[in-house]
């Protein structure tokens, strides 16, 4: 069921509903410019109404963040019965057709969140690609490329598929190192090399022989990001494109860890929606109510913990307005930024 209304701006909530990489200041402005300079009344934004009456934004972000600058106190609304999961759900597939088109970062992000919320909606613990596919609304080629790079999805042995079926998957083939016979090394005895006359030169890296051969040199890897010796400009960037200094990486690369426990607690929030829904007397004496609204509240607040940026304010050394720990969480970077300092 849905219907047109104008709902308060205020009470559309956000956190953990952006599925895009971030928000596009241009398309805000456009918007907004729209609105108040040309008149121009914008298509309503999507929202889910669940049983305690709040509103779940699935669609229009941006819309909502142009009437938020504007100053406008309401937002014409489409409203559908739902929840959180269903805004989130509808959220991972919007803008495939319509607003602003999702670039290919966008769609990688709707990717991994949907593979990281995976619980929520439904689906197995290591999903087949064309499960999240669906819900993202991209091929299952696509997903496979980007969980590529994500070690519980990449290196599971079996996954489960639409038919609810889980299969193993063949084992990867190892190729054999590549080896040369010590004649033909590089390094291979050369009569009358002026080299010789000293002795034999030390190998510029490890070798082992392997029956009279010789084991090429492993292929050099980039110096690690943690490294003191590392430049500025190198390594991981935040949700804004920043590049994250090095005395804060220990902390930014534990932000996996926000989401493992939102996780956790959306897996009892999910356990006890179908204790109530079928009915279990163990649980009869439950007021489902009041603790699903708790959860809800400790599974925004974990998440709203998560770093997204670099402190736009100190840069990282570390200020109040990040409480000194020169990282910002996304619902923090929006409440106490100043619109300057977001450019």
């Amino acid at each position: 069921m849905t219907k047109i209304v104008h709902v308060a701006v205020e009470k559309v909530q956000t956190i953990g509903l952006q599925t895009r990489v971030a928000i596009d200041p241009a398309t805000v402005r456009e918007y907004a410019e729209a609105v108040t300079s040309e008149g121009v009344t914008l298509p309503p934004i999507v929202v889910f109404k669940d049983e305690m009456k709040a509103l779940w934004i699935g669609d229009g972000i941006h819309r909502l963040a142009a009437a938020k600058q504007t100053g406008q106190k309401t937002i014409a609304a489409d409203v559908r019965d739902g929840g959180r999961v269903d805004a989130l759900r509808h959220a991972l597939a919007s803008n495939g057709t319509h607003g602003l088109r999702r670039t290919n970062a966008d769609k990688a992000h709707a990717v991994k969140m949907a593979y990281e919320h995976r619980a929520e909606l439904g689906l197995p613990d290591v999903p087949a690609a064309n499960l999240i596919a669906e819900i993202v609304g991209v091929n299952h080629t696509f997903v496979s490329n980007q969980l590529a790079t994500v070690a519980s999805w990449a290196t599971a042995p079996a996954r489960t598929g639409a038919d609810g079926k889980t299969r193993e998957l063949p084992p990867v083939p190892c190729r054999p190192p590549r080896v040369v016979a010590a004649a033909e090394s590089p390094r291979a005895e050369r009569p009358g090399h002026p080299s010789e006359a000293a002795g034999p030169a030390a190998p510029p890296y490890p070798t082992a022989s392997i029956a009279g051969a010789v084991e090429l040199p492993p292929v050099p890897t980039r110096r690690a990001a943690t490294s003191p010796a590392t430049p500025s400009d190198v390594g991981p960037v935040d949700c804004r494109g920043r590049h994250i200094p090095v005395d804060l990486l220990s902390v930014w690369n534990r932000r996996a860890e926000c989401q493992e426990l939102a996780t956790a607690i959306s897996r009892v929030r999910v356990a006890l929606a179908k204790a109530n829904d079928g009915r279990d007397p163990l649980w009869w004496e439950l007021n489902y109510q009041a603790v699903k609204a708790q959860l809800d509240q400790a599974f925004f607040s974990v998440s709203a913990a998560q770093p997204w940026c670099v402190c736009p304010m100190c840069q990282g050394i570390g200020c109040r307005a990040c409480s000194d720990r020169g990282l910002m969480s996304e619902y923090r970077f929006k409440q106490v930024v100043p619109a300057e300092f977001k450019k």
